[in-house]
């Protein structure tokens, strides 16, 4: 039933926790303190603290608004209501276990709990704002810490120089900031974004977007070759569209299980990415069975892969661009579930040298597989009626396509039911007409094959 209230220090406002120290709260509250390191609580090398109930609020810090844990130190919440702390500076901190985002990184606060942790872990699992003990479950419930934490080796990111980032305030629908990069400063290697800013005028707000393209020439981090990593924030809801286009730097991806909305040609010509993982708790996409791609749930549509991207058997659809400059992808199962390949859907892809198309695919879009030049055979399922004009064009390297229907014409109208009838009994004739293409930056001119399903 006590209260810390009103001290200031450089290590621990109210508390200091030193080496062999423990510290048990079991009530009361710690509020109003300031310190440099731990608003509130500062925990060493070696001190233990346990945090089984009271409330701690209104503390301010500039490393850690209420609780700084220090390397070897160690933080145990039960039951703790932590709640309107704040910062004494506009950078924020995200937290990684292993390079993935934590789940939850702010409880109510900012910058609440802050590790200075040296050693990264071998494995732990992230909840809330900080780290627990793999195989530790806790929730949350209206700010209050439910559930026992451990808290070791965790391994720290801190957010990337914000003059790197370029950010614009919206009031329009909820009050956030969209970032960019800064084009005249861009950013390098592992990039951090941050989940606050403060602009000065608007005030501490959440990162909520990153900036929606009016062109594909135009994204976020368009054409910045430097970037290894990017992690967001669990205040990211809109990835907006060739955010990422042109990044051939980039070798994995992390979405955040608040996106709700990705825009289109993200990742295009992202011709490094090899790990793509959607967070476990999105509602919106998934990355199902480890498949290193990116699935919109609704519709079970793929429209995000890359060089090490497995299609699962749930998935219906291959989207617009979806595998487009996957240069490292070398084969690949269209499995049964799947009835349409899109557009665009494997452009590029040269290194491709296997492609089996599953027995439920009904069209082939425009230039699927146009310049997959290391292609040499493929055989169309007798379930495909229509193939987009150019859909293998210049792939230079195929010599056969078997097609064991018949009934086959070619039209340039894409909705046309008939047109001049095609002879498809040769493979080799098959593919010398299929690779055929007039592609000349003006557009594709070649034709549609078609046939009508009886």
């Amino acid at each position: 039933g006590g209260r810390y209230s009103g001290y200031s220090a450089v290590y621990g406002g109210a508390v200091y926790i030193a080496n062999g120290g423990t510290f048990t709260m079991n009530g009361g509250q710690i509020v109003n303190n300031r310190a440099l390191y731990g608003g509130a609580i500062y925990v060493a090398n070696g001190g233990t603290c346990y945090l089984n109930g009271g409330r701690i609020a209104g503390n301010a810090g500039t490393d850690a608004a209420a609780i700084y844990v220090e390397d070897g130190g160690k933080l145990v919440i039960t039951d703790c209501l932590i709640e309107d702390n704040v910062g004494l500076d506009v950078t924020t901190i995200d937290y990684y276990v292993d390079g993935e985002i934590a789940k939850r990184d702010y409880i109510l606060n900012q910058e609440a709990i802050r590790f200075h942790l040296t050693s990264a872990p071998l494995k732990y699992t992230e909840c809330c704002g900080y780290f627990t003990d793999e195989g530790m479950t806790q929730g949350i419930e209206d700010g209050e810490i439910l559930g026992e934490s451990g808290i070791y080796n965790v391994y720290t990111r801190t957010a990337t120089d914000l003059n790197k980032f370029v950010f614009s305030y919206n009031s329009n629908e909820g009050e956030y900031y969209t970032v960019k990069q800064n084009t005249s400063n861009k950013p390098t290697g592992v990039v951090v974004i941050p989940r606050q800013y403060n602009n000065g005028t608007d005030g501490i707000k959440d990162v909520k977007a990153i900036y929606n393209a009016t062109s594909s020439s135009s994204g976020a981090f368009y054409n910045n070759d430097n970037i290894t990593a990017v992690y967001m924030p669990n205040t990211i809801t809109s990835i907006g569209r060739s955010a990422f286009a042109y990044c051939s730097g980039l070798t994995s991806i992390t979405i955040p299980n608040s996106v709700t909305s990705i825009g289109s040609q993200v990742f295009y010509h992202c011709s490094g990415i090899t790990s793509i993982v959607v967070d476990s708790g999105n509602t919106v996409y998934d990355s199902r069975d480890n498949c290193n791609a990116i699935i919109e749930k609704s519709t079970n549509r793929l429209i995000q892969g890359c060089n090490n991207t497995t299609i699962p058997n749930s998935v219906e659809s291959i989207g617009y661009y979806a595998l487009a400059y996957c240069t490292g992808l070398t084969s690949i199962t269209i499995p049964d579930s799947v009835t349409s390949i899109g557009d665009y859907a494997f452009y590029y892809c040269s290194g491709l040298t296997s492609v089996t198309i599953g027995s439920g695919v009904t069209s082939i879009g425009r230039a699927a597989f146009y310049y997959c030049s290391n292609l040499t055979s493929i055989t169309i399922p007798n379930s495909v009626t229509s193939i987009g004009e150019s859909a293998f064009g210049r792939c230079s390297g195929l010599t056969s396509v078997t097609i064991n229907t018949s009934g086959w014409y070619y039209t340039s109208s894409a909705t046309a039911t008939s047109g001049t009838p095609i002879d498809v009994t040769n493979a080799s004739t098959n593919a010398s007409k299929l690779k055929r293409s007039s592609y000349n930056y003006g557009g594709l001119a070649d034709y549609y094959w078609k046939r009508n399903a009886s």
